[in-house]
């Protein structure tokens, strides 16, 4: 019994990639946190549907909620309010000036009426659960980054998840942030000089 104790914590503990390998940031460790003073730059003009106030990426594509896969990584760029219109976002520098993780709940199926798509019943992969529906819970780790500038006031985040076995643990990686956001957004990371 000790020796599989042993065996399960070194298994455990190689699982689990290092933040820094020789002394370089390893964008695909949990554990590789974005630092302080990092910045999101948008390369393309963007349009945030009428009546929503996210626009999803997945795989480098900008998505509707409904075409995306929830047991992938994704972001969700945010705006401060929905509006009756589309909302344009131009190309722009937004500085990340608060980095967090939250832990968000949805309900992803409802028992009762197996005809409707899993990611029917949610009007956003972000929203905390208020009501219990009868539905199923689908729980992540997500990535808050606050974004900030004073040409485009309205974009309010960048949210990012990926969902994994056991739920509430975080999954999301800079590299998984870099592959859901495509040609869309360069992540540019505030590293010390070498």
């Amino acid at each position: 019994m000790k020796y599989l104790l042993i065996i399960m914590i070194c298994a455990g503990l190689v699982g689990c990639p290092a933040p820094y390998i020789n002394g370089q940031p390893n964008e695909n460790s949990v554990y590789f946190e974005i630092p302080a003073g990092s910045r999101l730059i948008l390369e393309k003009p963007l349009q945030v549907p009428a009546e929503r106030n996210k626009l999803y990426f997945q795989n480098g594509r900008a998505l509707d909620w409904a075409a995306v896969n929830i047991y992938l990584p994704y972001c969700a760029l945010t705006m401060t309010s929905k509006n009756a219109e589309a909302q344009p976002v131009q190309p722009d520098d937004f500085a990340i000036r608060e980095i967090r993780t939250e832990h968000f709940f949805n309900i992803v199926r409802d028992d009762q009426t197996p005809d409707i798509r899993p990611a029917a019943l949610v009007t956003g992969p972000l929203v905390d659960m208020d009501q219990d529906h009868g539905g199923r819970t689908y729980e992540v780790v997500g990535v808050v980054m606050a974004l900030e500038s004073e040409h485009q006031p309205n974009v309010k985040a960048m949210i990012c998840a990926d969902w994994g076995v056991p739920q509430g643990t975080q999954f999301i990686t800079v590299a998984k942030i870099r592959k859901s956001l495509g040609s869309f957004f360069e992540l540019v990371l505030n590293l010390p000089a070498s």
